[in-house]
């Protein structure tokens, strides 16, 4: 740590470039992640957009005097508001596509290295003189075979690793499950489940304690349910399937998912309330979980778009919706309203709104929000569409009394 401290105080100026294999094809993403101990930020930037739709994509690694990490795009392909077929989405070389922190470790997905290649995950840690991001390790799935899309999703809550591979088993997908071996230091595939076509996984994944939740992949899998799996000596063991009552493929039900600390089940739904998007809350009383929708993207106090694309649970009883007006891979049949980031409560006396946050753009397809994320105290929120399209993220600090975010500065993309 005392390293990492002295490496990461440089001030927003770029200081490594993450190496990376150099592939056909790039899928730019937007999104953002960062630990609460760290002081590193990572930026993914696409170097070129083809007529083609074809990108590629490099990574950058910022330093940052807030202790935060974001991952996000130097701007949004334009190409992402038009449908895309699915095949072609599960099939686009996408390096960066998900990404997470675990311990003093980044892992970046990449879901189709090679049209004849399975998806692997790249494992970054600091070289020896702290100089440089190196590739440590390239996790594999065991059974792994082209087109399964390992490394679509990522998630950790520090001690295991989930990784989903939503395009395996005919589209039923799969969800591996890795261990921190402490005396070797490397990290171990220890369980695996797969999903079925009417009940897809791997698309979406968290993971909290011994808890999983995971649900497909959006424009590719009929998505309308979220399995919930726990942990045990004998591996993974599917213990509830989370839907609302009558869900259908449109609500896009399972978009994202995200575990609180007491074990609370958030669920987005971008395509809820034609299209303003929802989330739902699941609680679990005695092995029966029980949901009921705590946002609506049409709520006066939100006025918002394909709410739910992105939830992150804070703590034990709030959360972080966003509504960026666009869901990945999902055609955009009208212009969207300006980002919008919920802040709510969860817990207590009932699901509370306590904040809206934008893009201070006050315009069309701003896309603010869809990508973010948070420690206790800070939060970093993706702004692709700005800087003449450069992109760039918002950074806030959470007051503990008030509960509210304020904004503490901008990082410019460019």
């Amino acid at each position: 740590m005392e390293l990492l401290d002295r490496l990461l105080n440089k001030g927003g100026k770029c200081a490594r470039r993450l190496p990376w294999r150099p592939h056909k094809r790039r899928l730019p993403n937007a999104s953002a992640c960062f630990p609460g101990a760290g002081k590193r930020c990572l930026i993914r930037i696409p170097n070129h957009i083809g007529t083609n739709i074809v990108t590629v994509l490099t990574a950058y690694v910022f330093h940052l005097h807030c202790p935060v990490q974001v991952f996000m795009t130097r701007f949004l392909p334009l190409f992402l508001l038009f449908l895309l077929p699915s095949a072609a989405y599960a099939q686009i070389n996408a390096f960066g596509l998900s990404s997470e922190v675990a311990g003093s470790s980044i892992f970046v997905g990449h879901p189709v290295p090679d049209d004849d290649e399975p998806g692997l995950v790249y494992v970054y840690q600091l070289s020896g003189d702290g100089e440089a991001w190196e590739v440590a390790a390239e996790l594999m799935a065991s059974d792994t075979k082209p087109g399964d899309a390992f490394g679509y999703s990522i998630a950790s809550d520090g001690d295991y690793l989930a990784i989903g591979a939503p395009s395996l088993d005919s589209l039923g997908g799969a969800v591996y499950l890795f261990a921190l071996n402490p005396e070797t230091g490397d990290w171990q595939e220890i369980a695996k489940t797969t999903g079925t076509a009417e009940a897809p996984i791997g698309g979406a994944v968290a993971i909290a304690g011994s808890i999983l939740a995971t649900s497909g992949m959006v424009g590719v899998n009929p998505i309308k349910s979220v399995a919930v799996y726990t942990q045990t000596e004998e591996g993974l063991e599917h213990t509830a399937t989370l839907a609302p009552e009558g869900a259908s493929d449109g609500l896009l039900f399972g978009a994202s998912v995200a575990i609180s600390g007491n074990g609370t089940v958030c669920v987005g739904a971008p395509g809820a309330n034609e299209g303003a998007g929802a989330v739902y809350h699941f609680v679990n009383h005695g092995g029966n979980w029980h949901g009921e929708e705590i946002l609506s993207g049409d709520h006066e106090g939100i006025n918002a778009a394909r709410l739910g694309t992105l939830v992150k649970s804070v703590g034990d009883d709030f959360v972080l919706a966003a509504g960026p007006g666009l869901v990945p891979n999902v055609k955009l049949t009208v212009p969207p309203p300006p980002g919008k980031l919920v802040w709510a409560r969860t817990g207590g006396d009932g699901p509370e709104i306590l904040q809206v946050l934008d893009g201070e753009s006050g315009g069309q397809f701003d896309f603010f929000a869809i990508g973010f994320d948070h420690n206790d105290t800070q939060l970093l929120v993706g702004t692709p569409i700005v800087n003449g399209q450069a992109g760039g993220a918002l950074a806030y600090e959470l007051d503990p009394e008030t509960m509210m975010w304020t904004k503490t500065g901008e990082i410019a993309g460019g």
